[in-house]
């Protein structure tokens, strides 16, 4: 599936907007009859514990902030969880095995084990997965102590503030249903390497170097073949709930970083709608 994994667990921008700076992750949304001022965050999904960094200004704005808005809630009850694993597994108990040569299931089981260090049952568990789990799985393996912004940052608003979802589950678990399998099958030894491909990411991220993830990214194939699945639909869908908070509230957003930029991102949207967007440079700014 090369990199679309990618873009729905981090999410990451991929295609930057038409402005002389835009390597900021964090933006302010000002105008527009807006009785006081919102922020916009792009987040990565998934990072490892020694290099989680929260900054000061996220850190201030979100206590500013009367709304916390994520793509969907971090704390799921126990009983949307039960459901959502018995999703993520293959019908009739199929395998990936089922679906792939045996060169290529041999070559990445071989990957798993001896590069990423997985042992066997676990690979077996992971196979029985629909593709899209079984990578997120793996990345969630391959990640030394997974945090992550939306939990952090819920955690951080605690229950004072208002808290609005963008999304339900079952809204999230269509879009990774949407995804063609045969597109999530793709298996072959430039698709697998998660290692490899999430550090360069991470780097990226961390680095807030967006035009870099631009330039690594803006080519893919898979990436044009589920823009609109992936990014762009939902950020259409989103618009109308965002200005409904914005305009009665000051409201902390916090998305995946790819909806953020390009011609049907959130800011180019909401700059569309009339709205004022400026950059927060966070570089060198460390809280936690």
């Amino acid at each position: 599936m090369k990199r679309v994994i990618f873009y729905l667990l981090m999410s990451l921008s991929l295609t930057c907007f038409a402005q002389p700076n835009n390597n900021a992750i964090l933006w302010k949304i000002s105008d527009n009859g807006m009785k006081e001022p919102s922020y916009l965050f792009g987040t990565i999904h998934a990072v490892p514990k020694k290099q989680f960094i929260i900054s000061d200004s996220i850190v201030k704005y979100l206590n500013l902030s009367k709304t916390l808005i994520l793509e969907l809630d971090p704390k799921i009850p126990i009983g949307q969880q039960i459901s959502l694993v018995k999703k993520m597994f293959l019908p009739k108990g199929q395998t990936i095995r089922d679906y792939v040569d045996s060169l290529e299931y041999v070559n990445f089981f071989s990957y798993l084990k001896d590069s990423m260090k997985i042992k066997e049952e676990k690979i077996n568990k992971y196979f029985a997965l629909k593709p899209i789990f079984m990578q997120s799985m793996l990345l969630m393996e391959y990640i030394e102590k997974p945090k992550t912004y939306e939990t952090e940052i819920k955690d951080m608003a605690g229950k004072k503030k208002i808290f609005r979802p963008l999304e339900t589950l079952d809204e999230q678990m269509s879009i990774f249903d949407s995804i063609p399998f045969e597109q999530q099958l793709s298996l072959s030894s430039d698709n697998y390497k998660i290692d490899k491909e999430y550090n360069k990411i991470l780097h990226l991220y961390l680095n807030e170097d967006i035009k870099g993830i631009e330039s690594m990214m803006k080519n893919d194939p898979d990436f044009k073949k589920n823009e609109y699945i992936l990014l762009t639909k939902r950020n259409i869908n989103w618009i109308p709930k965002i200005k409904e908070s914005i305009n009665n509230e000051s409201s902390f957003i916090a998305v995946g970083c790819a909806h953020l930029f390009g011609e049907n991102g959130l800011i180019h949207l909401l700059m569309k709608d009339g709205y004022t967007l400026t950059p927060i440079y966070l570089m060198n700014e460390v809280s936690k």
